[in-house]
């Protein structure tokens, strides 16, 4: 770098001064290749499968009031004889029979409801049990058949990416 005295300034009378570089040298330009490798295949490339559709089991209500049913019989039974046998005794006085009567279907309705609520969860869960294993099942089946799906999607995409000659292209460019 050189500085260089161009003259005076003006309005001041101080002399100025320039500041000169020389002349940068030319650098040399630096070339690079890369070489890309590249199959070159034959054929359109596999389609993507249609995969499966998951179909849930049906959720069978009348499984389920069928169970309700059977748990509750040995229980109804029980509830009928014992309001028959509260009904059948036998009273002096009528107003006693019909208050023990108006009792016994009052107690009969009130022990139908609980026995049917019980025997009804005890069946929800019961059948709960088997449908939830039927469910998992189906899920299972499902995902084993969208796995060799894909599996056989994966195959022949494989096949089609290793098929084919390769090419070599070299490309350079200044850096």
């Amino acid at each position: 770098m050189t500085i260089q005295y161009i003259g005076t300034h003006a309005s001041l009378g101080v002399p100025e001064y320039e500041t000169v570089r020389p002349e940068e040298e030319e650098q040399e330009t630096v070339q690079t290749q890369t070489t890309v490798t590249t199959p070159q295949r034959q054929g359109s490339a596999p389609s993507m499968p249609n995969l499966p559709e998951y179909n849930a089991p049906e959720y069978d209500e009348r499984k389920v009031d069928a169970l309700a049913q059977k748990k509750a019989a040995p229980e109804l039974n029980r509830l009928r004889q014992l309001t028959q046998q509260a009904m059948a005794k036998t009273y002096e006085n009528p107003n006693v029979q019909r208050m023990t009567v108006r009792q016994a279907l009052a107690g009969y309705g009130t022990g139908l409801g609980g026995i049917m609520a019980g025997a009804q969860s005890a069946a929800t869960n019961e059948y709960g049990k088997v449908y939830s294993a039927t469910v998992q099942a189906a899920l299972t089946n499902y995902q084993a058949n969208v796995n060799a799906t894909m599996q056989h999607y994966n195959n022949l995409f494989q096949d089609y990416m290793n098929g084919g000659q390769e090419s070599t292209t070299t490309i350079t460019r200044p850096e």
